[in-house]
């Protein structure tokens, strides 16, 4: 847990909180899909949001949802607390021993591993292969 609560309770509540009230009216976005593929990703909330998506305001969009953009404050008052590298695939600078990996996929299972937004997650469930992996 942290300052925002349990990662572990809030997706399961926003699962059902979809399920139960919203469930034509949520999408839920990954961060490591946005970075595969930006411009897909805006398209596709244009689309589920209803709003045309001309080149020019994709560029717009593209540009406003950078994470030098949105890291440098010029987005809302929260963006610079809430970004912190803007890559993909920290996890391999983990500092968790091996004991601490298994009780991390233990507890993944036991509170996620039903839960449908969560699932995308488990590529990320396996130790990383080497230590000293890094990330720039």
């Amino acid at each position: 847990a942290n300052a925002y609560g349990s990662f572990f309770d809030h997706v399961p509540s926003m699962q059902t909180y979809i399920d139960t009230k919203c469930s034509d009216r949520a999408l839920v976005v990954y961060y490591e899909d946005l970075k595969l593929n930006h411009d897909e990703g805006i398209a596709t909330l244009a689309k589920f949001l209803g709003v045309p998506l001309s080149p020019e305001k994709l560029q717009v969009v593209r540009d406003m949802t950078t994470f030098s953009a949105m890291s440098g404050g010029t987005v809302g008052k929260l963006s610079t607390i809430l970004c912190r590298k803007g890559v993909s695939g920290d996890w391999v600078n983990s500092q968790l021993s091996a004991e601490q990996w298994s009780l991390l996929d233990q507890a993944f299972e036991e509170k996620l591993g039903n839960c449908k937004i969560a699932q995308p997650l488990r590529a990320w469930m396996v130790a990383p292969p080497n230590e000293g992996n890094t990330v720039a």
